[in-house]
């Protein structure tokens, strides 16, 4: 099936991100999104904090390996077909695989002291057995080798066990609620649909593909100014052109998105990789910032005579 309304595929939904610590990765799912599934032009965009995991996606389970213990990775995921992408669906996880070693204690019931003190019989009325005894008859001896046997079943484990076992508890369950999966703590988030690459052919000033930047905002609400640092990168002279504009309004827990190139990249700058600053500056001045990359290569071309 191809799509021809003219529309991008709806967002992903149902995403998940969920530590697989035999594995040693963190497991990315989402439910196949139709006009994906049944579009020969449809596939996903995957972004881990904001870096393009994979450019061109057909499933919809992702495994992520490179991942440490104790860290935070934030998932975006894009549907797209012919017709352009929807908006990102995200999600956090953290993975922490490493368990705390269990404290070992070792118990001995009554029944493994006993046997002792057998021997301690007929020795006389007047043997007294200690005070810790759990049998007290001072009228027979016999009577006092039976209060040894007794005591060697009394033999209890430490306190220190089972108080151990209550502190990395009470810590375990502590931890768990002071350090949640987090989220970022930025009001305004930004986000792009690809990298950015350009070609200089016969020495002509070069323009570069078209991406997406979405801005997503969880509190801030008020206008927003887009802007790139070209000129700090080696691409002076170079234009940045944000469409339909450089500025927008946005609301609280609602996303944005403009288009992004840059144009009229001089012929004479060198082939290479190219760290743009996509920077979103709010009504107070506080600044969000992007890396994307511009991947530039120049062509020559060789005409003969025929």
């Amino acid at each position: 099936m191809i799509n021809v309304l003219g529309e991008p595929p709806s967002p992903p939904t149902n995403l998940t991100a969920k530590p697989d610590c035999d594995n040693e990765k963190i497991a990315v799912a989402w439910d196949d999104t139709a006009s994906v599934a049944d579009d020969e032009d449809g596939y996903y965009k995957i972004y881990r904090n904001s870096k393009s995991a994979d450019p061109k996606y057909r499933s919809y389970v992702y495994s992520d390996s490179d991942v440490s213990e104790d860290s935070s990775y934030t998932y975006s995921v894009y549907a797209c077909n012919a017709n352009g992408c929807s908006k990102p669906t995200s999600v956090s996880a953290t993975y922490s695989c490493q368990t705390d070693t269990p404290t070992s204690s070792s118990s001995s019931s009554g029944d493994d002291g006993g046997g002792g003190g057998g021997g301690g019989g007929g020795g006389g009325g007047d043997i007294i057995p200690p005070a810790s005894s759990s049998s007290s008859s001072g009228d027979d001896g016999g009577g006092g080798g039976g209060g040894g046997g007794g005591g060697g079943g009394d033999i209890i484990p430490p306190a220190s066990s089972s108080s151990a076992g209550a502190a990395s508890s009470s810590s375990s369950s502590e931890d768990e609620i002071l350090n949640p999966n987090p989220l970022s703590s930025q009001s305004v988030e930004l986000s792009a649909s690809e990298t950015l690459s350009a070609d200089i052919v016969e020495n002509l000033p070069a323009n570069s593909n078209k991406i997406i930047i979405t801005v997503s905002s969880s509190d801030y609400e008020g206008p927003l100014t887009l802007s790139a640092n070209i000129a700090q990168t080696g691409l002076s002279g170079a234009i940045a052109e944000f469409s339909p504009s450089e500025t927008m309004d946005v609301s609280a827990n609602s996303w944005q998105s403009a288009e992004f190139r840059v144009k009229s990249i001089p012929a004479s700058k060198s082939a290479g990789t190219y760290p743009l600053e996509i920077i979103a500056t709010d009504q107070d001045g506080n600044q969000y910032t992007l890396t994307v990359d511009l991947k530039l290569e120049k062509t020559t071309v060789e005409w003969r005579e025929i």
